[in-house]
């Protein structure tokens, strides 16, 4: 399951993965990757813009402190917000 399957599943669940779970480097990598496929193509002019990069910087937060589960939370945020809801 690729990142983007993963966090169209949380969307579905109440809760993010474990808190226990510490994720692999590729893991974070492949997240990075996704998120950055995600947001291709979003130029200065996208209204959605500042609302995404806020989500982005909550990943970055999250990736800073080691915590898996509010990365994913906060990726599932970048997609929403991709996708404008």
């Amino acid at each position: 399951m690729n990142y983007i399957e993963k966090l169209k599943h949380l969307e579905c669940q109440e809760t993010a993965t474990s808190p226990t779970h510490k994720p692999s480097h590729i893991e974070w990598l492949m997240g990075w990757r996704e998120l950055a496929t995600l947001t291709s193509g979003i130029t200065q002019d996208d209204p959605r813009l500042q609302a995404i990069m806020e989500a982005l910087n909550a990943c970055d937060t999250a990736y800073l402190a080691n915590d898996w589960a509010a990365f994913q939370q906060a990726g599932l945020t970048v997609r929403q917000r991709v996708e404008g809801r």
